[in-house]
């Protein structure tokens, strides 16, 4: 049950932005969407995958968590047509860019850069809204748009999946 509502509310964010991730706005808009789709579509996936409960899954960094695992699945592979060494090899090539989305949450340890609240670093104010994230240019390399279209994928087949 917990997973597939964590997997409904994934695919609504998903929808927002895909819908906003080409208007100016700020980056920080776009990237706090992206962040929340992953962070409750890696949720999902720990939860419908078992070994995980609506208590252990309170974290915001498990996107990442998820995704080392993914390969494990063969529902999943099949689903990506690949093969687990190919979900393995892809999911390596774009988790630098899945853990710099992941680490844009505020807390956890994070006292920098987060697309929802202004921060300070040496006495100086940061605000999301100004600020220009390195992860909005990084998702418009080969290998972000990998790391979008695996989000996708995995949204896409993920009741076949699961």
């Amino acid at each position: 049950m917990w997973g597939n509502a964590f997997l409904q509310q994934a695919k609504s964010d998903w929808k927002v932005y895909r819908e906003i991730k080409d208007l100016p706005l700020d980056d920080c808009h776009k990237l706090y969407y992206l962040r929340i789709t992953t962070e409750k579509l890696g949720k999902a996936a720990l939860l419908k995958g078992g070994g995980y409960n609506p208590e252990n899954i309170r974290k915001h960094k498990l996107f990442v968590k998820y995704l080392q695992q993914a390969h494990r699945n063969p529902n999943l592979c099949k689903a990506l047509k690949m093969r687990p060494h190919q979900v393995k090899e892809y999911i390596d090539g774009v988790l630098s860019i899945a853990n710099s989305i992941q680490n844009l949450v505020p807390g956890e340890g994070n006292n920098g850069a987060n697309a929802e609240y202004p921060w300070e670093i040496s006495g100086k104010i940061y605000i999301p809204a100004s600020y220009k994230f390195p992860e909005a240019k990084l998702l418009e390399t080969v290998e972000g748009r990998k790391f979008l279209n695996l989000v996708k994928s995995i949204l896409e087949n993920f009741e076949s999946a699961y």
